[in-house]
């Protein structure tokens, strides 16, 4: 357990972003909670969410305005902390725990990439070769075979890169025009738009990009001249990885389809075309699959029969929580990687999720006493 001086140091690393909630992880930590739910907590998995990465101490604009790339220097400490406190395996080897019905390990860890941007090449793969630690990376093959930019990199840049102060977008079933000529402005219309763009068909999506495209004048094209942020990993540093023993790959869709809004030839063609993309470019069967966006809403029983025809193992999810012995792998959950040292030491170890369960539990049971009253 650090000392004072150590929880006042993690503190003031912060300066004026301290938040209630950065204090709280420090003092949860400083309590050693972490390190008592390894000692006790029960067998499970926790599987990393990681997309892209940077040794950019900040972006222009609003680029990376997700917070989905992570600082290398924030990444090495992550995989510091899980060396030295947890036993990080390759997700297949996890899956042939669930297929055996053995028990599962406690403090168990898997790390995983989503989308196939090069950074994961560049930045992340030596520190996984460092620490020897194996990783999955799930590729949207359009982006990466095709070089396709990702659509809401699109989405990201056009707003970014424009110098239109005033764009017009539907909205609702209704056209309206976005003011667009501050940061603060242009960070609103994005979260606007890309949750306009998640509810509806990635052909509908395609063309509304399109549209927003051509208002704001500025076109995310994967050359040399795009930010390097936007970068898919090429197919030799796929084969590269995949070749080394330590990363696998797996099937992000083709075009980073959300696949509840497919129809079932469009599914088919996401997951079909996406495997078969993999194997031709790394040799190596895929058979480990990841849902783009993730959330309850974007599966389907559909979605799950045609991945187990077409031979995928596993799908994973962006449902936060942990993978016991009974998990389906189907639907695995999953947790984003906080790039904070602290919370991302209570959130891989459970006590985060812990918590979460209790204060749910907590106010329902409030909203039961209300109502009885």
């Amino acid at each position: 357990m650090p000392g004072g001086a150590n929880l006042l140091a993690c503190l003031c690393e912060n300066g004026p972003e301290i938040t209630v909630r950065s204090v709280l992880y420090n003092l949860f930590e400083y309590a050693g909670l972490p390190s008592a739910w390894r000692a006790i907590g029960p067998g499970a998995v926790t599987i990393l969410t990681y997309h892209g990465f940077t040794d950019k101490s900040a972006f222009d604009g609003v680029i990376d305005h997700q917070r989905m790339r992570l600082h290398v220097d924030a990444f090495r400490r992550h995989v510091e902390h899980l060396v030295t406190h947890y036993r990080v395996f390759p997700l297949s080897s996890v899956l042939s725990l669930l297929r055996e019905g053995r028990k599962f390990p406690k403090r168990g860890v898997v790390i995983t990439f989503d989308d196939g941007y090069r950074s994961c090449y560049t930045l992340a793969y030596p520190v996984l070769k460092e620490f020897d630690v194996p990783a999955s990376l799930f590729v949207a093959t359009d982006f990466v075979y095709e070089r396709k930019p990702l659509w809401h990199d699109r989405v990201e840049y056009a707003v970014h890169a424009t110098h239109e102060s005033m764009i017009e977008f539907e909205i609702g079933g209704q056209r309206r025009s976005l003011r667009c000529a501050t940061i603060a402005e242009k960070l609103s219309v994005l979260r606007a738009i890309c949750a306009v763009l998640k509810r509806v068909d990635h052909r509908e999506r395609d063309v509304r990009i399109d549209e927003l495209e051509s208002r704001t004048r500025a076109r995310l094209e994967l050359s040399g001249n795009a930010p390097p942020e936007y970068w898919p990993t090429s197919a030799a540093e796929l084969r590269e990885m995949a070749s080394g023993g330590l990363v696998e790959v797996g099937s992000h869709t083709k075009s980073h389809a959300i696949l509840s809004r497919c129809s079932l030839d469009e599914l088919r063609g996401e997951v079909l075309q996406s495997k078969k993309a993999i194997e031709d470019g790394i040799g190596i069967p895929c058979d480990l699959f990841c849902y783009p966006n993730g959330t309850r809403n974007d599966l389907s029983d559909d979605s799950r029969s045609i991945l187990v025809e077409t031979g995928y193992r596993c799908a994973l999810t962006t449902i936060p929580g942990r993978n016991g012995a009974n998990a389906d792998p189907m639907e695995l959950r999953r947790i984003g990687a906080p790039a904070d040292s602290a919370e991302f030491s209570v959130a891989v170890s459970g006590v985060r999720a812990g918590l979460a369960l209790a204060y749910g539990a907590v106010k329902q049971a409030i909203g039961r006493r209300a109502v009885a009253e």
